[in-house]
């Protein structure tokens, strides 16, 4: 059986946004922030915010401009979009403001 997981990117008004049903995707792009950008993150402008559900499941991250410079930003989140499309993370669709993936996983059941 076919199962789905969705992935979404955004950046708006000097922060990366992403939203997503995988948690475990989340919870390792929160790592990759922590160990690239650790005095970064200390400040607290620069805070990662999450978003949960009424559940207590992680379904949202954001992060604050990773280096002060959107074009830094930006690189960061082409890193990102990288590493997703080596997971297997098909892109369903793109603009210049938010990215979208989509992962297929075939269970047995």
């Amino acid at each position: 059986m076919k199962h789905y997981q969705i992935l979404t990117i955004s950046y708006h008004l000097e922060r990366i946004s992403l939203h997503s049903t995988d948690v475990e995707v989340l919870n390792w792009i929160e790592a990759e922030i922590k160990e690239i950008f650790p005095k970064h993150i200390k400040n607290r402008k620069n805070k990662i915010g999450e978003g949960f559900m009424p559940s207590g499941e992680r379904y949202a991250l954001s992060v604050g401009d990773l280096a002060g410079y959107s074009d830094f930003s930006f690189s960061f989140i082409w890193w990102i979009i990288k590493q997703l499309c080596e997971q297997g993370w098909k892109p369903s669709n793109t603009d210049f403001s938010e990215y979208k993936f989509q992962l297929v996983r075939e269970f047995d059941e």
